[in-house]
């Protein structure tokens, strides 16, 4: 359990974008159910996290901010919430903003909430991504926010890749779908994780 994890490769955001659609679009519909009118939010890069963007066109008097350049796109033509970029230098393999510039966005900032997108979770390691720079982020991320909100769709477990954002202690609830494994079910409640399973 967890000793046989899969590194995972990484893939851009067109392929990401592709792969497992249907599901990130489930996903992203419960997760912004969780989002109130009047929060300031962190919404991270990544494909699923676009997708809660994209629903969140409707919410009022939100400030959202972002290192996604997609998530930025989704987001410009939404009147009632005011964006806001870290800026920093952009990885375009993954659209996403990383760096000292990015990081020093956000001193100083505090947040309700922060839309999290990983690529590996395993029970040994935690929560990771393939960019240390962008786990820097990340961490720093999840250090602001008075809530976590993780969300990912069950090809992520038993995979890690190379860069531990953090480990599940710092995770409030987590949003995945209904072919996650067994023993994580088990382990993220044995956590006091808010576990989110949508039917797929």
């Amino acid at each position: 359990m967890g000793t046989n994890y899969k590194i995972t490769k990484e893939l851009s955001v067109k392929e990401k974008h592709c792969e497992n659609l249907d599901i990130k679009k489930k996903l992203a519909k419960v997760a912004v159910e969780l989002i109130n009118d009047n929060e300031s939010i962190i919404i991270d890069s990544g494909t699923t996290t676009e997708e809660v963007a994209k629903l969140l066109i409707d919410h009022n008097n939100l400030i959202v901010m972002t290192n996604g350049l997609n998530i930025v796109a989704e987001l410009a033509q939404a009147n009632n919430i005011e964006v806001m970029n870290t800026g920093g230098t952009l990885r375009k393999k993954s659209l996403s903003f990383y760096g000292n510039k990015a990081e020093a966005s956000l001193n100083n900032l505090r947040f309700d909430k922060l839309i999290l997108g990983v690529d590996g979770i395993d029970i040994q390691v935690g929560l990771t991504t393939h960019f240390e720079p962008e786990a820097n982020l990340n961490r720093l991320m999840c250090n602001i926010s008075k809530k976590i909100i993780a969300v990912t769709d069950s090809s992520k477990f038993d995979r890690s890749s190379f860069h531990v954002i953090s480990y599940f202690d710092s995770i409030d609830i987590l949003i995945t779908d209904s072919n996650i494994p067994e023993q994580y079910k088990e382990y993220l409640l044995s956590k006091n994780i808010e576990l989110i399973i949508v039917d797929v």
